[in-house]
């Protein structure tokens, strides 16, 4: 799945690259995003799309009912995978009527190997900033009258790579081709042209090296440059 990801580029990089407009101050270079902790994103969604905006990991359907049910949901919704989203209650309306373009730099995903888990950092060749694609949802919490925007990464079946680095699970973030970017934000295309979108990226445009465990420690800062360095698991040589 996709969890772990990076915008390690300045707002309006970012801006430039989708050709949107953003303040300034929007956001801090993200050099570890865990999901989990629900942190806010830079997103380009179909409801603005010439504003680069953020939105909170962990997607809120609108019919949740209490802040309770919220807490309970958005933690499985970090995620939808592509395959049944048109099916999903959770994610049905919000593929069909309000995607979007979740901005990386690359993302993080472990490899099981003699019982260890290995953090690889995964990016593509020919840019170094590229788009997830995604799906949003705002929610009214009627106990505070908060209107918070959410959203969830769409994934795929992994390809060659991504099977072998995320090798329990094969599955990987659906990434969008720059030509495709507008065509996902595009509130015509069809059902079918939105899956022929979700499908796994080009196994030959992708790279990756193996980053610093402290990436992966449960006490110490992680959104922090040092995790993505190189680092070497001995564990691995013992593969060849």
């Amino acid at each position: 799945m996709c969890f772990h990801n990076t915008v390690k580029k300045k707002p309006k990089e970012v801006a430039k690259h989708f050709n949107v407009e953003v303040e300034d101050d929007l956001y801090s270079e993200i050099f570890h995003g865990n999901g989990f902790t629900f942190l806010d994103w830079p997103i380009v969604s179909m409801g603005s799309p010439g504003v680069l905006c953020l939105k909170k990991w962990g997607l809120i359907p609108s019919w949740v009912k209490s802040n309770e049910e919220m807490k309970k949901i958005r933690s499985f919704n970090l995620n939808a995978r592509s395959e049944t989203a048109f099916e999903k209650p959770s994610f049905r309306n919000a593929i069909q009527h309000s995607r979007c373009l979740v901005p990386s730099t690359g993302f993080i995903e472990w490899r099981e190997v003699s019982k260890k888990k290995i953090p690889y950092f995964i990016s593509l060749k020919h840019t170094d900033l590229f788009a997830m694609a995604g799906i949003a949802e705002s929610w009214l919490n009627k106990e505070t009258g908060e209107l918070i925007d959410t959203f969830s990464i769409l994934t795929t079946e992994a390809n060659e790579t991504m099977s072998m680095i995320h090798n329990t699970k094969k599955r990987m973030p659906v990434i969008l081709k720059k030509e495709d970017e507008n065509r996902w934000l595009n509130h015509t295309i069809s059902k079918d042209e939105i899956e022929q979108l979700c499908l796994p990226y080009a196994d030959d445009e992708m790279q990756y090296y193996t980053i610093n465990p402290l990436v992966s420690s449960r006490n110490a800062p992680t959104n922090v440059k040092e995790v993505l360095e190189p680092y070497t698991y001995p564990e691995l040589n013992l593969l060849f």
